[in-house]
C-alpha cells in the first residue's frame, strides 16, 4: 500500500509531466482516430506499460509506429488529467481507497510516458517494410479500367458516386459529406465543387475547391453530366449533391466491383486508386503543380508529387480540366515538375 508521501510524490511528478507534454489542437476526426487506435492497442490486456509498448512496436511500418506513439501520448495526457482531477476529489473527500487507486493509474501512465520518451527521436523498429502506394498499383490495371468499372456499376446506387470520385479525385470522406456537381447551360461546363474539404486546419488543406470540365473531353465526365441533368433539362443551372451514406460501404462496393472484373488481381480497388488515376491524367494533360495540388485539396505544391505519375496518365481522352479553383493560394514547396520535351526535326 502506498503511503501518503509516496502518493504525493507521484502526483507532484504527474503535474510536472502535464506541463511538459505538448498540447495540440486536433480536429475531431484526428482525436477520434487516436482514441480508436489507442483502444485497439490496449485490447484485452489492459494498459500495462510494457505490454502496451510491445503492442506499439508490433509493426513493420514506421508510419504506423509514429501514429501509435502519437495516439498513445494524446490519450495518456487525457487520462493523466482525468486521474489528477479524480485524485483531487478523493483527497478533498478523504477517500484513501480512491486516492490510492488514482495514484496507481497515474503511476502506470507515467511509466508508459517514460518508455516512449526514452525512444523519442529514434525508431526502435528493425526490418521495416515500406507501405506500397496506390499509384504503383495502377500499372497492373488495363488502360480502360475506369470505364470498365463504370460499366460494372452502371445502374447501381453507387454509379453517380463512382463518377464523381473518378473525375474529381476527391477523398472518400469528402464524398460522404457531399460533393456538388454543377452544370451551366450558358457555358456548357461541368463543375465539381467540394465544399467540405477534409484534412483542413488553419494552415493546411483547401476548405473548398472546384474542378471544371468541358462535357465531351472524357466519357466519364459525359456520363456524369447525363445522369445529373436527365431530369432537369430546362434549367439554366443544374446543381446535384452527390454523397455516400458511409465510406466503409462505398469502399466495399468499389472493391467488390473490382473483384468481379479482375478476380486474380493481388490488391483490391479502392477510392485512392481513382484519386491517383485522376492525378496521373492531370499531369499528362499538362496541369501545373499548383492546379494539381489545389484539385487534390492541398495548399502546398510539393504534395502533388505524391499522387499519380505522368507516364501512366492517359495520353488521349484522359481527364483534362480547363480550370481549377480553390480557397487558398498554393505555397511553393518544390521545384516545378519536368514536362515532356517535344523533339523538333529540322
Amino acid at each position: 500500500m502506498k503511503t501518503q508521501e509516496e502518493i504525493f510524490e507521484i502526483v507532484k511528478t504527474a503535474r510536472q509531466q502535464i506541463k511538459e507534454l505538448p498540447t495540440k489542437n486536433l480536429s475531431k476526426s484526428t482525436d477520434d482516430g487516436y482514441v480508436r487506435e489507442y483502444n485497439r492497442l490496449v485490447g484485452d490486456d489492459g494498459a500495462d506499460p510494457q505490454k502496451l509498448w510491445s503492442a506499439i512496436c508490433d509493426t513493420q511500418s514506421k508510419s504506423t509506429y509514429r501514429r501509435r506513439v502519437a495516439a498513445t501520448m494524446h490519450c495518456c495526457r487525457i487520462q493523466l488529467q482525468e486521474a489528477l482531477r479524480q485524485q483531487d476529489a478523493a483527497q478533498r473527500a478523504g477517500d484513501m481507497e480512491s486516492l490510492k487507486l488514482q495514484a496507481s493509474v497515474i503511476k502506470e501512465l507515467l511509466e508508459l510516458i517514460t518508455i516512449i520518451e526514452k525512444n523519442r527521436g529514434q525508431c526502435p523498429l528493425v526490418n521495416t517494410m515500406r507501405r506500397k502506394s496506390k499509384r504503383s498499383d495502377l500499372k497492373y490495371l488495363p488502360s480502360s479500367w475506369r470505364n470498365q468499372l463504370h460499366t460494372q456499376l452502371e445502374g447501381s446506387k453507387y454509379e453517380i458516386s463512382y463518377l464523381v470520385e473518378a473525375v474529381s479525385g476527391c477523398r472518400p470522406g469528402e464524398l460522404e459529406k457531399g460533393v456538388k456537381v454543377i452544370f451551366s447551360k450558358e457555358t456548357g461546363l461541368l463543375t465539381i465543387r467540394i465544399d467540405n474539404g477534409i484534412k483542413v486546419t488553419d494552415h493546411k488543406g483547401q476548405p473548398w475547391r472546384e474542378i471544371i470540365y468541358q462535357l465531351d473531353q472524357n466519357p466519364l465526365v459525359r456520363a456524369l453530366f447525363e445522369i445529373c441533368v436527365k431530369d432537369a433539362q430546362s434549367r439554366e443551372i443544374t446543381t446535384t449533391i452527390v454523397n455516400v451514406e458511409k465510406t466503409t460501404n462505398w469502399r466495399a462496393a468499389l472493391s467488390s466491383a473490382g473483384q468481379r472484373l479482375w478476380p486474380r488481381l493481388k490488391f483490391r480497388i479502392c477510392p485512392y486508386h481513382l484519386r491517383n488515376a485522376a492525378a496521373s491524367d492531370w499531369k499528362r494533360a499538362g496541369l501545373c503543380d499548383d492546379d494539381i495540388s489545389a484539385a487534390l485539396g492541398h495548399c502546398v505544391s510539393k504534395t502533388s508529387s505524391s499522387y499519380g505519375q505522368f507516364q501512366i496518365g492517359q495520353a488521349t481522352g484522359g481527364l483534362s480540366p480547363i480550370e481549377v479553383r480553390a480557397a487558398r493560394h498554393i505555397l511553393q514547396t518544390r521545384n516545378p515538375t519536368p514536362r515532356e520535351h517535344v523533339r523538333v526535326n529540322l
